[in-house]
């Protein structure tokens, strides 16, 4: 993952704007907490920032599950009817039906005719 990607230079400015916000860091400050954490450098706000991306994290996953947990009832439903009408589906004979060469006839050998 380069330093440049959108998505985590995203993230960063949120966990920042998060610590601004939270625990009254000076912006450029947070910006620079989040940068050294996510590089793996020592700083004084690790615990801070790590504590927020964890409240952010367990905030999102509670808004998907709620999001997800009509569709999910609904998906469950579909499971079960699927299941109860594959079990009302005829089984198949015990007897195997041997597959015929692609040049035969489903209807038997041609008839030959006496000249």
């Amino acid at each position: 993952m380069s330093i440049r990607d959108p998505h985590a230079l995203a993230a960063r400015n949120l966990l920042a704007a998060r610590l601004t916000e939270h625990h009254g860091l000076d912006p450029l400050d947070a910006h620079t907490a989040v940068t050294r954490v996510y590089l793996g450098m020592p700083t004084e706000h690790e615990t801070l920032v790590r504590q927020e991306a964890r409240a952010l994290i367990s905030e999102f996953m509670e808004r998907v599950t709620a999001a997800f947990a009509p569709i999910s009832a609904a998906m469950q439903a579909l499971g079960e009817a699927i299941t109860r009408a594959a079990a009302q589906l005829p089984q198949p004979s015990g007897r195997r039906q041997r597959p015929r060469p692609a040049w035969q006839s489903p209807y038997g050998p041609p008839h030959r005719r006496n000249r």
